[in-house]
């Protein structure tokens, strides 16, 4: 498979490209718009171009030989999902259900580079934007200001950012984790806003309301043995940032989950072969390196007396942005042992999850958009779907084939 495009001037062939292969295919320019996330005039424009390069015949018929085979394959990569994987993950997920899949090049940097371009585009039909903390979602995040670096102040629009989840602290007092959802929310709306601090160098990573501080797990001795242990939830319930998020839960305060319209998420498994975790990972190169997520981590260190890290991989599929996905037909003492995994979580949960992709609709918001690399995760991201917390997949290629 030939190297990612990056020339910036490539990128815009890549659209010609595209354009010109949809209108062959016998869409329409609001069709083809649709898949591109660009509005009708821009489709107009780039199907001006395509004929221009002879790219397109005005029959219309596409011209492929005439199109470099590092632009068709980005082409195919970008927009091409084989039909056999759409309609599998469309049968699984719940009638009516908005989903969409994008395939992308396997590989950390390529993976991230890619899935920050269709975020970036994603976001456009966006006011509210949550996201959680994950190191896929780190690694895609922090391309995302190069990605609108050449756009105009008039391409970028506001869009509120908010994490979604609170800090793993166990594993940032350890090292192991230097940044959150909090951190990552701020630097996305910065990016997507196109907003510098006075023309620093840096963005200005300011955001209100924030998580800053607020632990993304209690451990059951928070809430099971005495009242004033149960008193974790109203102390959270009282930070402003966490407030202002998810309400007091009297009903009092609108809060911001209530208007959220896009979620981006990442997915965390249990590891068959669990490599040590790091401060200063070297890059590999490889999105589909099995780690066990670090959420799921950040729970077993603190409940090792109620369960172990491979007893646990036997009931859960993994966790999506922190939330733990069981499997089916657990017995009830083991269904038990996920509540009570899920009833620490201080982030938002499933049925939020859902209520989120269920609002979702082509052309507009893109609801819950989920960010995974590897064929490990193939079982997870099938639960997800079938679950129906999901409308956009962002994988790699490598997990694509094992969907299929």
């Amino acid at each position: 498979m030939s190297k990612r495009v990056k020339n910036p001037e490539d990128e815009h062939l890549i659209l010609v490209a595209a354009a010109a292969r949809m209108r062959g295919d016998g869409k329409t320019q609001a069709q083809i718009a649709k898949k591109l996330i660009k509005s009708q005039p821009e489709v107009s424009r780039l199907i001006a171009d395509a004929v221009e390069h002879d790219f397109l015949a005005r029959s219309p018929a596409f011209l492929s030989w005439n199109v470099k085979q590092s632009i068709r394959d980005e082409v195919d990569r970008r927009y091409y999902v084989p039909e056999k994987l759409r309609n599998k993950l469309r049968d699984l997920a719940p009638a009516k259900l908005y989903l969409d899949v994008h395939l992308l090049p396997d590989g950390d940097d390529a993976f991230a580079e890619a899935a920050a371009e269709c975020v970036v585009d994603l976001l456009r039909h966006s006011q509210v934007a949550g996201i959680m903390y994950g190191r896929t979602l780190e690694r895609m995040v922090s391309r995302v200001k190069g990605c609108v670096a050449g756009r105009s102040k008039r391409e970028s629009h506001e869009i509120q950012c908010i994490p979604l989840c609170g800090d793993p602290v166990h594993l940032m007092n350890r090292g192991q984790v230097n940044f959150s959802a909090s951190h990552l929310a701020a630097q996305l709306g910065n990016a997507v806003r196109n907003e510098d601090s006075d023309g620093a160098s840096q963005p200005a990573l300011v955001l209100e309301p924030a998580l800053a501080g607020v632990p993304a797990y209690f451990g059951r001795k928070f809430y099971e043995k005495d009242k004033a242990a149960a008193g974790w939830r109203k102390f959270v319930e009282e930070i402003p940032g966490y407030r202002a998020i998810f309400g007091r839960g009297d009903g009092r305060e609108r809060a911001w989950i209530a208007r959220l319209d896009t979620v981006i998420s990442g997915a965390g498994i249990i590891a068959k072969n669990n490599p040590k975790q790091t401060q200063n990972e070297p890059p590999d190169g490889k999105a589909a390196l099995e780690k066990t997520g670090d959420f799921i981590i950040e729970r077993l260190k603190q409940e090792e007396d109620l369960v172990s890290e491979s007893g646990l991989a036997k009931l859960i599929y993994g966790d999506m942005g922190g939330w733990l996905i069981a499997r089916p037909n657990l017995k009830a003492s083991d269904q038990s042992i996920v509540e009570q995994l899920n009833k620490g979580w201080t982030g938002i949960d499933g049925k939020a999850l859902g209520e989120v992709a269920k609002s979702a609709r082509s052309g507009g918001a893109p609801g819950v958009i989920l960010v995974a690399a590897g064929k490990a995760k193939a079982d997870m991201v099938r639960e997800i779907v079938r679950q129906g917390l999901v409308n956009v997949l962002l994988i790699d290629l490598s997990l694509g084939t094992a969907l299929s």
